[in-house]
């Protein structure tokens, strides 16, 4: 399933962007992306390529309906409140997909 990641640095204030986050930013970006079908946040735990605090995925239908909504101007004001509400610096943004076929295990 293609979806947009995107991963928070360690912000100033823990509690105060956990409440802007979920306060404001879930429901702007659930009103502007309508076509994100599924919409998970993370605290990272640990990672060896940089701090980072909290992960958010946004999960789509296609490739092409996550194209068309991140070019969209709705996602342009997401990703414009994001950092906004990113005190501990730019968030990180990447666009993945699933491997297909799936497989248990990589060669």
């Amino acid at each position: 399933m293609p979806r947009i990641v995107v991963l928070y640095p360690p912000p100033v204030d823990a509690a105060a962007f956990e409440q802007l986050y979920l306060e404001e930013h879930v429901p702007l970006v659930r009103a502007q992306m309508p076509a994100v079908r599924r919409f998970e946040v993370s605290r990272v735990q640990g990672g060896a390529r940089g701090p980072y605090y909290w992960m958010a995925q946004l999960h789509f239908d296609s490739m092409d309906a996550l194209r068309s909504t991140a070019s969209s101007d709705g996602a342009q004001r997401a990703a414009g409140h994001a950092q906004q509400i990113s005190t501990g610096g730019v968030p990180t943004t990447l666009i993945v997909d699933d491997v297909h076929p799936p497989t248990a295990e990589v060669p």
